[in-house]
């Protein structure tokens, strides 16, 4: 299984990972690597989430924010917090 953002999910997280990293050093990789770890795991395991409709589904392992996903064969990745 592949995946892949929405591109202005993208955008949103390339932002916030620039935020995080103004507000303290550090910060953004630790964000960054929370939301990769979570893309990750919802790839290997895209049954493991919680649905939230029909076709969506959500994974909330950052401290930051939540990612929601629609799986198929490619899952594409959307974030709100």
């Amino acid at each position: 299984m592949t995946f892949t953002f929405h591109p202005e999910a993208e955008a949103e997280l390339y932002a916030a990972i620039d935020h995080y990293e103004q507000c303290e050093e550090g910060l953004g990789d630790d964000f960054s690597i929370g939301v990769y770890s979570t893309l990750q795991n919802t790839v290997n395991h895209p049954e493991a989430w919680p649905i939230l409709e029909e076709g969506l589904r959500r994974a909330s392992r950052t401290a930051f924010h939540t990612v929601s996903f629609t799986a198929s064969s490619q899952i594409t990745f959307s974030c709100s917090r």
